[in-house]
């Protein structure tokens, strides 16, 4: 009979490790903490329209593939949001009875359907774009050594940080 291995410890982080890492986690928390103050002030903005935040989520993701030229796919929208396809539907159901998305079936294959925005729903977007870069603009203005380029690299690389998380969580289907 074999006697147990004898695992080691892995030696602590040193000082400087140790800070980086606590300052990854303190960046970490200030993403989190501007997630759910976008996600909050988009929520108030909504309840005007009556619409939900995922109405919305999907009415966006819906507005960037048309602006890519792309019609936006129900499979693809299922898959970012991680919603079923049943509950894309009641949401897509809602949006077109509010005028904001259009059903459009492919020329080829009738099974297929793409889903694209409204002027309504331009409108709209465009609206919630504004309200949110006046209040970006005026909390910048409180930084000014801050360049806009630098800003933008920083949260792209936060967004980078979200996607492969998010990949990483990613179950296969049917799991």
């Amino acid at each position: 009979m074999n006697a147990p291995r004898r695992t080691r410890r892995p030696a602590p982080p040193s000082e400087e490790a140790a800070r980086t890492l606590a300052a990854i986690e303190a960046v970490v928390r200030a993403n989190q903490r501007q997630v759910i103050s976008l996600r909050t002030a988009t929520a108030r903005f909504l309840r005007q329209e009556r619409l939900s935040l995922t109405d919305f989520l999907v009415l966006q993701l819906i507005s960037l593939a048309a602006d890519d030229e792309q019609p936006a796919s129900p499979q693809e929208i299922c898959r970012q949001l991680d919603i079923s396809a049943s509950t894309l539907t009641s949401i897509t159901e809602r949006l077109c009875a509010a005028e904001f998305v259009v059903r459009q079936r492919h020329d080829t294959d009738r099974r297929r359907t793409a889903l694209l925005p409204t002027d309504s729903a331009t409108a709209l977007l465009q609206r919630h774009h504004r309200l949110l870069t006046r209040s970006y603009a005026e909390a910048l203005a409180a930084h000014p050594g801050a360049t806009l380029t630098t800003v933008q690299a920083v949260i792209d690389t936060l967004n980078a940080g979200n996607i492969l998380c998010a990949n990483r969580l990613e179950l296969p289907m049917g799991s």
